[in-house]
């Protein structure tokens, strides 16, 4: 039995992305402050907005992924390489049921993803397909075929004589701590821009048609990359609590 799946890793694309909005702001803050001719400044700020949008693009294809678990009767065998370049990082091994440690589902968002940890320390994930919803333009997770796949896992491994580990919650990169660090520093990113714009309206500035959405967008940022962390401080200690639960 086979689960492949299309996916990407959101948490590199977004953490790729922060360095290069911090990249590009200390760039043009340079240009800004340099003694360059006002023509050579445009050139800079429209060749750095150039590299931008290449490095975003580059990321957003590099992060593309292809998955697939397969059930063998001893083994599992897993797979991970990438959809667009040959020369992203592709992943093989073939996991003894007897080297499987753990089995944990993590929600990600609308994803679930399963994470096979071995007994060597090495762990690899399956995002759930995400499958068309009738009136809504937003995909839902395959949460029962994700599901199922598991289930035929643990029943594969149990045939074989084995007792199968427990299917537990996980925490995924958002969750643990270097990824509530990124989204800390996303809201302070965001609120620093937020008070950057309240200064300029104080000042005089105005603000009308496409610019002032813009505007209000920014605005409620800082709002918005609040509640990820909130919500990603909530789902750590809901997943803390039940682990606690199961030790004990």
């Amino acid at each position: 039995m086979q689960y492949e799946v299309s996916g990407r890793r959101a948490p590199f694309v977004v953490v790729g992305l922060l360095l290069l909005l911090i990249a590009y702001g200390g760039a043009i803050t340079l240009v800004l402050m340099s003694d360059m001719a006002s023509d050579a400044v445009m050139d800079a700020v429209l060749a750095a907005s150039g590299g931008v949008i290449l490095g975003m693009i580059v990321l957003v294809l590099y992060s593309l992924r292809k998955f697939a678990w397969t059930i063998h009767a001893r083994e599992l065998e897993v797979m991970e390489r990438g959809r667009i370049f040959s020369f992203a990082p592709n992943r093989h091994a073939r996991i003894a049921f007897t080297s499987l440690k753990a089995l944990r589902r993590i929600e990600a968002g609308k994803e679930v993803i399963a994470e096979a940890e071995t007994d060597t320390g090495r762990r690899f994930h399956l995002p759930s397909k995400m499958t068309p919803r009738p009136g809504s333009i937003i995909p839902a997770a395959d949460e029962e075929g994700h599901r199922q796949f598991l289930d035929a896992l643990l029943a594969a491994i149990a045939s074989s004589g084995l007792r199968p580990p427990r299917l537990t919650q996980g925490l995924g990169f958002w969750q643990r701590p270097y990824g509530i660090a990124v989204i800390f520093v996303l809201v302070l990113l965001s609120l620093a821009l937020a008070l950057a714009m309240l200064w300029a309206l104080a000042d005089g500035m105005s603000l009308t048609g496409a610019a002032m959405k813009g505007g209000g967008i920014v605005l409620a940022m800082p709002a918005g990359a609040a509640w990820l962390l909130w919500r990603a401080i909530k789902r750590r200690r809901t997943v803390l609590k039940a682990m606690a639960a199961g030790q004990d």
